[in-house]
């Protein structure tokens, strides 16, 4: 603690502006950490650069004596991360070996992988790899335009994400099957998975879709997990005319904007009237809410409806209860037993700023846990509750804590006990 105090005084002493942390509350969060069975990871490093080329889920696995499984969902293919962009487009030679210098990968270390993992304190039985079928063809971003990628820059100054990405391969779910012989069955089955962002909600729908087909003939219990991208929004990333239209409503808009962004005049006042346009935006903290078309409309409801109302072949359902006595908090209300709730919506497990100031754009529960127990009704107050979940954390201010926080996404737990806890205010497992 003493460590995490020092140096986010020296962070906030050069002028860095830090996020706002209970710092009294990170030796529990990390307490909670360490006390998990079963670590369900998204974008997983194998050899890449940013990671200093770590083989990032074998080591956790030793360090933690832990066993482990990984999926491959991507080769990263772009020139930049694979270190053979020579950036003759640059006229200044100097500025072209800075680049170059900057962009050097170390060929005999790189493998440019990136996946889920599924860390285990129990024996893992079997791991399969299975694609979407839907969703967003990373590849061909090698085929946009030298106007698309003007535009793109222009793009992620009013807070669109749309760097060129080229990537081979797409988003998946890694099942693996846990041997546990306190659970039903004696195993667990977990499904780390990871729904497209470039894409519309309806897709994340039907990749949710095939997900649940895989898994519908599973007798045990199920763990259905990780970064399901719901935004709320649509990300295909046609084209940056695309993306401000459905913003502002008028190609004509976007039009002038995009004229005025050629000029030093232009940005700064582009700039401004799109900080203020900004500031409005409503934080998308509850996909699960009821969708409203043209008075609150939200367009992931679907995707969370088709998980309530699937079947297992056995009869059972994904657990929707949302009972107070078994959160940390006491809030009720649609999935609170194993996501972690707000008095309204739910704890935002993603945070993302402005790049130019401190004005915070949105936050958004993207990470989500589903959990199948010997639940036949998703919302049965009387149903059973032997390894149902219990007690869900978000752990945001072990995850901000530093001057640059651990990952841009929180980590999040909850309980699944082996037996009906006697003692509602205490964990089992």
């Amino acid at each position: 603690m003493a460590k995490v105090e020092e140096e986010r005084k020296k962070a906030q002493e050069s002028g860095k502006k830090l996020r706002a942390v209970s710092l009294e509350k990170i030796p529990q969060e990390i307490e909670i950490l360490q006390a998990a069975d079963v670590w369900i990871l998204g974008e997983v490093d194998w050899g890449v650069k940013r990671t200093q080329y770590r083989e990032v889920i074998k080591e956790l696995g030793d360090t933690l004596h832990m066993n482990w499984a990984y999926g491959v969902e991507f080769l990263e293919v772009n020139s930049k991360q694979l270190g053979t962009d020579t950036f003759d487009d640059k006229e200044n030679e100097q500025e072209r070996q800075q680049l170059l210098e900057e962009f050097h990968v170390d060929k005999d270390r790189v493998r440019a992988l990136h996946g889920n993992a599924v860390l285990s304190r129990y024996p893992i039985r079997s791991a399969r790899l299975v694609p979407f079928k839907a969703g967003y063809d990373w590849f061909k971003e090698t085929k946009i335009t030298a106007l698309e990628k003007t535009k793109r820059k222009a793009a992620v100054l009013i807070g669109e994400d749309l760097i060129q990405e080229v990537r081979r391969g797409g988003r998946t779910t890694l099942f693996v099957d846990v041997d546990v012989p306190e659970v039903s069955g004696q195993r667990l089955t977990i499904a780390a998975t990871h729904t497209e962002n470039r894409a519309q909600p309806k897709v994340r729908r039907q990749q949710m879709e095939e997900l649940l087909n895989e898994i519908r003939d599973v007798h045990n219990p199920v763990v259905v997990a990780g970064d399901l991208n719901t935004t709320g929004s649509n990300g295909t990333p046609t084209s940056v005319t695309n993306m401000l239209y459905k913003r502002y409503g008028s190609l004509d808009f976007w039009t002038t904007k995009g004229i005025q962004w050629t000029t030093g005049v232009g940005m700064v006042y582009s700039l401004g009237k799109t900080t203020r346009k900004l500031a409005g935006i409503q934080y998308r903290v509850d996909p699960t809410s009821a969708n409203i078309p043209g008075m609150s409309a939200n367009l992931e409801r679907g995707f969370f409806t088709t998980i309530e109302k699937f079947r297992f072949a056995d009869g059972k359902a994904f657990d929707f209860r949302g009972m107070p006595e078994r959160t940390i908090n006491g809030s009720a209300g649609t999935l609170g037993d194993s996501n972690q709730r707000l008095a309204k919506g739910f704890t935002p497990t993603f945070i993302t700023e402005l790049i130019w100031g401190k004005l915070r754009v949105a936050k958004f529960k993207l990470d989500w846990i589903f959990v199948k127990s010997e639940l036949e009704n998703p919302r049965d107050p009387k149903g059973s509750y032997v390894f149902a979940p219990h007690f869900p954390h978000v752990l945001s201010d072990l995850n901000n804590s530093l001057p640059e926080p651990i990952s841009d996404h929180s980590p999040i737990t909850v309980d699944l006990p082996f037996h009906d806890p006697a003692n509602l205010g205490a964990t089992t497992n």
